[in-house]
């Protein structure tokens, strides 16, 4: 875990769509703050749920869900719902109200940064670093993502525009190994089917901030194995 401020980075900083290549960094930071870490405080928690879904604070007096972000020196992707729009009936929805399609609507949201999340969340958050396969492809993704700031806590929340980037940043970081042998060494991997168990769970439920970070760090230690 890491304990302290990011203080040398414009966490803000929404570059416009151009057709100009930008060069960008080859790495980026996620900060994961799980619920039972929030406000550097001892959270009330029950093991495993503590971790994966939330933990309540008599400090805060409220209930800790955890938070999930995205730096590089381009950018900083933390989304949020606007707690008025949020608790009102009146969002607006995507997809049709349906069975089973209205656990997606959407509501009004904002994207924040670093020195926001610090002061929301506290600063014991876990951070990783990862390569950037292309960063070209990551700002092209980002320049779509940003112009939209509508939230859902199911298919729009922090972890799962999180996972969306960091999906993108790790693609086809296997193309240059050879086939057969990094598909049997995948399977075998205790590190593929903890990430796939992660991905699974947040299927049946929803992405969270504890189940981002098992699904990045398993897939960041398969990755660097497959590459020694």
């Amino acid at each position: 875990h890491k304990k302290g401020s990011e203080n040398e980075i414009n966490t803000r900083c929404l570059p416009k769509i151009s057709c100009e290549p930008r060069k960008g960094s080859d790495k980026a930071r996620i900060f994961i703050w799980l619920p039972d870490k929030e406000m550097d405080a001892k959270n009330i928690t029950i093991p495993w749920i503590g971790k994966y879904f939330f933990a309540y604070s008599f400090q805060q007096n409220n209930f800790m869900v955890g938070h999930v972000a995205v730096k590089t020196e381009d950018f900083y992707a933390s989304i949020y719902p606007d707690q008025d729009s949020f608790l009102k009936e009146s969002a607006k929805a995507t997809f049709p109200r349906e069975i089973g399609h209205s656990h997606r609507m959407f509501h009004s949201g904002y994207w924040a940064d670093f020195q926001h999340d610090l002061e929301k969340r506290g600063s014991d958050y876990a951070k990783i670093e990862i390569n950037i396969h292309d960063s070209q492809d990551l700002f092209k993704t980002w320049d779509v993502m940003k112009e939209v700031t509508d939230y859902s806590l199911y298919s729009r929340n922090c972890a799962v525009v999180s996972i969306q980037l960091f999906d993108v940043c790790i693609h086809k970081t296997l193309s240059s190994l050879p086939f057969f042998r990094t598909l049997a060494r995948v399977y075998f991997s205790t590190n593929f089917w903890s990430a796939v168990i992660a991905k699974q769970r947040s299927e049946m439920f929803l992405w969270t901030p504890g189940l981002a970070y098992d699904y990045i760090v398993n897939l960041q230690q398969l990755i660097a194995k497959l590459h020694r």
